[in-house]
């Protein structure tokens, strides 16, 4: 049974934005914005009387196109989304509105200032209609700058880097200094976490190469060079010692008595997943998953986590660290805010070599609306942890200004207030701060944008693929093959970002793409289909005619199965192993097993005797089990 350890090496700068282009999956379409764009470019004024009506409206995690359609009934004035009907890059986005006896100019200026878009007047109909889209000039200015926040996070990946190489020279009089200093830079030092860490970067190159470029890689671990695995080893000896979940004592021997089965690096997560299984002194196997998050020396997370380490290093139960650990880490989020907060007023723009510039800055303190004195309540239960849309109605609510925000999948929040009345621009200013947004005030709205704003958006895809997918889901009670080769092109980012929010899928493939399905989906999506005919025939497939990519796909399959004597059995009868895909329907239930079965000579005999197959590698397709009726709810009805 796999232990389950949170394990604390550190760095959550995340993203890749090499997935930005979501069309590369290979579903869809022609880009919607290679059209000319629609005539009469307009902000929202006063040349129209329809739209000074006042409009109440609330929307939470809605599409564009269902917030246009919305609008338009409640109006009476034809909004329409995008450029086209494919053009999910303006339709299918999230926003939330939170309005109530709102301009519907207002709403709609604001609804393109949050979202980068543009209205168009359509004149020659009549009453006039408005169109919203994206000049394909902002199109590309967002991409160019989603990949110039991209090249800073590979940037600050490679400052950690040079931190490695001074771990080790590290004096005894500067690691006192940096025990205060830097917490997590002293703990990761003074265990040897950073030296291990190195020298596993230093023996596997793969590894450093996926930290930097964001791609996840899945290694078979029993194929790691001998110097990667004593450096792996050395790391999780090194990452027990300051992981405050640690229970009780580091296995000891050596690394040869680890079973490395898998080695998952989420270079864009930077995390590093190992699971396998150690042979203790007696001779038993025990099993152990281990989680290394890798965090930026110099984040307010990585600050807490230090604090938590050197406690751990300095013999303090797990019971006295989570004691502590509140404190620490509302100690280091009032520093935070204290030296945010000085900087709110100025600009956030980036440079003038810069292809887009950040026209979200902050209202000023002086406008007497936001000076307003509120008694901030939500409604809720006195300890609440909820999503940001829960506080950005609260905020319309209390402040009589409605809220307009762009709306990604956001994990909870958990906001404490003072009992006391506190100013609305304090509120939103606190709100926005610990949730990593941009606000600012226009008109009567209060506009919100999340400052990962170009990165999130890159890794949406289109409602159309995870419409299509739910439906399998529904209808066939499973995902196939098709579907499930088709999310193995997405990145881990996207899959992670479009999928554990949805009610549907996330039932389905919560666990899914693990390193047995990648392992799998790779050599599966690298035959072309004479080669999946033939591997799907009687007699299967001869491993000779596979080129260099193929079987270093296959060896990996193979070897994430920590079957090393297939590996050994290869080599040695390399003339006489063909390869069958074997596909087995359900006795009960929806789920289906794909396999590739080895015909090699069997385990125990000299000569050539085909077996019925040896498993090279597996899957199984995921089940979907619609959710029981609510009987109360029913009984209501």
């Amino acid at each position: 049974m796999y232990r389950k350890i949170g394990f604390t090496l550190t760095l959550t700068l995340a993203v890749c934005f090499g997935c930005c282009n979501a069309w590369g999956v290979g579903k869809i379409t022609t880009d919607p914005n290679a059209s000319n764009p629609p005539s009469t470019e307009v902000s929202m004024g006063n040349d129209d009387a329809r739209l000074s009506q006042k409009i109440s409206y609330c929307a939470t995690h809605k599409s564009v196109l269902s917030i246009l359609t919305n609008l338009s009934d409640i109006s009476k004035v034809k909004l329409r989304a995008g450029l086209n009907n494919n053009d999910w890059q303006v339709r299918d986005r999230r926003m939330n509105i939170y309005a109530k006896d709102t301009t519907l100019a207002d709403l709609m200026n604001s609804i393109a200032s949050v979202m980068k878009f543009t209205w168009s007047k359509n004149s020659e109909s009549n009453p006039p209609s408005y169109r919203l889209y994206m000049k394909r000039a902002d199109v590309i200015a967002v991409e160019n700058k989603a990949l110039a926040e991209a090249q800073k996070y590979t940037e600050k990946k490679e400052a950690i880097l040079e931190k490695l190489d001074d771990a080790s020279e590290v004096s005894p009089d500067a690691l006192d200094k940096l025990k205060n200093d830097n917490p997590y830079l002293y703990a990761q030092t003074v265990s040897g976490a950073y030296n291990a860490l190195k020298d596993f970067f230093g023996a596997y190159p793969p590894a450093k190469e996926a930290f930097l470029s964001g791609q996840e890689v899945s290694i078979a671990a029993v194929t790691l060079p001998e110097a990667a695995r004593n450096a792996l080893y050395e790391l999780l000896s090194a990452n027990w010692k300051i992981n405050p979940m640690a229970d009780g004592d580091f296995p000891e021997g050596e690394a040869n008595n680890f079973a490395f089965k898998t080695l998952v690096i989420e270079g864009a997560n930077s995390r590093l997943q190992y699971r396998g299984v150690y042979k203790t002194a007696s001779g038993d196997l025990n099993g152990m998953m281990m989680n290394a998050n890798i965090y930026d020396p110099s984040s307010d997370k990585a600050k807490v986590q230090g604090l938590c380490q050197i406690a751990a290093l300095e013999g303090k139960s797990r019971e006295e660290i989570f004691a502590e650990f509140d404190i620490i880490h509302d100690k280091v989020r009032i520093e935070s805010t204290a030296r945010q907060s000085g900087d709110s007023d100025k600009s956030s723009s980036t440079s003038d070599t810069e292809p887009l510039k950040d026209d979200f800055i902050t209202s000023s303190s002086d406008d007497p609306a936001l000076k307003k004195l509120v008694e901030f309540m939500i409604d809720s239960n006195t300890d609440h942890c909820g999503l940001l849309s829960d506080y950005l109605k609260a905020i319309a609510d209390i402040s009589g200004f409605a809220v307009v925000s762009d709306s990604f999948p956001n994990a909870e929040y958990r906001a404490n207030f003072p009992k006391n009345e506190l100013e609305v621009k304090q509120i939103i200013d606190k709100i926005a701060l610990e949730n990593s947004y941009k606000w600012k005030k226009h008109n009567g709205v209060i506009e919100f944008r999340d400052n990962d704003w170009y990165k999130k958006r890159s890794l949406q895809i289109p409602d159309a693929w995870l419409n299509e997918w739910k439906n399998e889901c529904i209808n066939t009670g499973t995902l196939d093959i098709k579907s499930l080769t088709e999310i193995s092109a997405l990145t881990k980012e996207q899959f992670d970002f479009n999928f554990h929010n949805d009610e549907v899928l996330r039932c389905v493939l919560i666990r899914y793409p693990d390193a047995d399905m990648n392992a799998f989906m790779e050599f599966y999506n690298a035959l072309d289909n004479d080669k999946l005919r033939v591997a799907s025939s009687k007699s299967g497939l001869d491993i000779n005619i596979l080129n260099q990519d193929e079987m270093s796909k296959l060896t990996k399959m193979i070897g994430i199965g920590a079957n090393s004597w297939i590996l050994e059995r290869m080599k040695k009868y390399p003339d006489k192993i063909m390869l069958r895909l074997d596909r087995q329907l359900p006795s009960s239930g929806h789920s289906i097993t794909y396999r590739f079965l080895g015909l090699i000579p069997w385990l125990f005999t000299i000569d050539y005797v085909p077996s019925p197959g040896v498993n090279f590698g597996y899957l199984f397709t995921p089940e979907y089990i619609k959710p029981k009726p609510d009987k109360q709810l029913m009984n209501n009805q």
